[in-house]
C-alpha cells in the first residue's frame, strides 16, 4: 500500500548539501489538518493526533520507537488528548503496526 509518493531533492546550502524528502500524500489521507498562513503561503499542518498516528506509522521519520513512547506518555498525560480521535485516526490510516 503506498501512502504517498516521495519525492527527493537536493539543494545546495553554504558549504553542504542541505537534503529535503518532500511526501505528498492522498487525498484519502486528508483528516486531522488545519491550514495556517505561514509569511503569505497557504499550507496544511496536522493536529497533535494526526502527528502522533503519523510518528506511529513511520517511526523512520521520527527518531524512532524509543522517542515515540516518550511522545505517546505525554500526549497522554496533556490535555489536548483526546482518545476518541486517535482511536478514528488509526482506523482511518489502515496500518497494522500503528493497530497493534
Amino acid at each position: 500500500m503506498m501512502l504517498f509518493q516521495k519525492s527527493l531533492l537536493l539543494l545546495p546550502r553554504n558549504y553542504f548539501l542541505l537534503v529535503i524528502i518532500v511526501h505528498t500524500l492522498k487525498p484519502k489521507y486528508f483528516y486531522g489538518l488545519k491550514t495556517v498562513w505561514l509569511d503569505g503561503i497557504k499550507v496544511k499542518i496536522s493536529d497533535p493526533t494526526r502527528t502522533l498516528v503519523d510518528m506511529l506509522m513511520f517511526p523512520e521519520f521520527c527518531g524512532g520507537l524509543r522517542f515515540i513512547i516518550e511522545v505517546l506518555e505525554n500526549y497522554f498525560k496533556s490535555n489536548t488528548r483526546n482518545i476518541d480521535q486517535f482511536i478514528e485516526y488509526l482506523q482511518r490510516a489502515k496500518n497494522g503496526a500503528a493497530l497493534n
